[in-house]
């Protein structure tokens, strides 16, 4: 009997008034929740602030009997290793003085051992200067001689200023060259004998070694 425009007229004002009464109801229904959950909220949060300051109290209680415990253990520990660091230190100064004993015995054998080899190396210079001194003198009595019979004085003079400059120059380069090649040979030598040692220990043996000859480093540093 509706016509479809008083139908749609009809159906859109009956989902007005439900959308109206929808709204009411949730709205209604939002306040009564939150009034319940803050009434719940206040009994719940004070049952739980009891709780934790059950909790915490009993949990300080515990740890500070905990604590106490320690720190008393740790007086006892305290006085132990106080007596043990006692006893400690005593043997240390025993070993010390042992291990100096020992130290001294090592450095004085050594120092013998250089010393000697030094007198020897200066008795061998010794003797080859004196060598080197006589037969000096005789080249020098028989060129002497032989000049006076046979040769022109001023001639020879020049000739041997001249080779005498000669092997000095050739005697200098040589000994030079001798120099660089024993420098070179000791620093190899010795890098391989302080190759297992470093800092401290390093730098004393490097001092040890200082005056001995590259031939007796191991020798030395054994």
């Amino acid at each position: 009997m509706l016509s479809q425009e008083t139908k749609a007229q009809l159906e859109e004002a009956v989902n007005l008034q439900m959308q109206d009464l929808v709204e009411q109801t949730k709205v209604a229904t939002e306040e009564r929740v939150r009034v319940e959950l803050a009434e719940q909220w206040l009994q719940t949060r004070d049952t739980l602030i009891e709780a934790i300051d059950t909790k915490v109290t009993d949990f300080l209680a515990e740890e500070f009997g905990e604590l106490r415990q320690e720190i008393s253990d740790f007086r006892d520990l305290e006085v132990e290793y106080a007596a043990k660091l006692t006893e400690a230190k005593a043997q240390m100064s025993v070993q010390v003085q042992q291990d100096m004993v020992e130290l001294t015995e090592m450095v004085n054998s050594f120092l013998e051992d250089r010393i000697k080899a030094e007198f020897e190396e200066l008795r061998t210079d010794i003797n080859e200067a004196k060598k080197a001194e006589l037969g000096s003198r005789v080249f020098e009595a028989f060129a002497a001689e032989y000049a006076r019979h046979f040769v022109d004085e001023s001639e020879v003079q020049r000739k041997l200023k001249e080779a005498e400059d000669q092997l000095a120059a050739v005697t200098a380069k040589l000994n030079e060259a001798a120099q660089s090649r024993a420098k070179v040979e000791r620093a190899a030598k010795l890098e391989s004998v302080l190759a297992p040692l470093s800092g401290v220990q390093r730098e004393l043996m490097e001092t040890i070694l200082s005056t001995a000859a590259t031939s007796d480093l191991e020798k030395t540093y054994n």
